[in-house]
C-alpha cells in the first residue's frame, strides 16, 4: 500500500481552499493533516512547525510571503503550491518557483517543491488555446 501524502491546507475556508480540502479528502494518495484559515489566528510558524509533506497557500494576493519563509525555513524539503499570484512571474522563477499546470507543463512541475498555479482565467484561457 503506498504512503498518503500529508498536506497542510492554508486558506480551507475560503472558496478555494473549501473546494481543495473537498478534492484531497477523498484522494487516495493525501492526507490533510492540517487545515486551517487566516481567521483561526495560527501564524506562520505555527503552520510550518507541522513536519509535512507539502502546504497548500489558498491565500489571497500579497499574503503568502510569511508562510512560504516559514515553510522554508522549518521544512526546506517540503512542496509548497501557491494559489495566489504571488509566484507565478519571471521573478519568482529566478527564484526557483515553477509555474504549474499539470495539463500543459507536468514534465517541468514533476519533482518541483515550489509551485505556483495559474489562475482560473490563465487556465482557462490557456487550455482552450492548447491544442492550437
Amino acid at each position: 500500500m503506498k504512503t498518503k501524502k500529508k498536506i497542510g491546507i492554508v486558506g480551507a475556508r475560503g472558496y478555494v481552499g473549501k473546494e481543495l480540502v473537498a478534492i484531497l479528502s477523498e484522494h487516495e494518495g493525501f492526507e490533510i493533516a492540517l487545515s486551517v484559515s487566516q481567521r483561526d489566528n495560527v501564524t506562520a510558524e505555527d503552520v510550518a512547525r507541522h513536519a509535512l509533506d507539502g502546504y497548500v497557500l489558498a491565500l489571497p494576493n500579497n499574503q503568502t510571503a510569511p508562510y512560504v519563509a516559514a515553510i522554508a525555513r522549518a521544512n526546506e524539503p517540503a512542496v509548497i503550491v501557491d494559489l495566489s499570484a504571488d509566484h507565478r512571474f519571471e521573478d519568482a522563477a529566478a527564484a526557483g518557483w515553477v509555474y504549474g499546470q499539470p495539463e500543459r507543463l507536468r514534465d517541468r512541475i514533476r519533482g518541483a517543491t515550489r509551485i505556483s498555479n495559474p489562475g482560473c482565467y490563465a487556465t482557462a484561457m490557456q487550455l482552450a488555446l492548447h491544442p492550437l
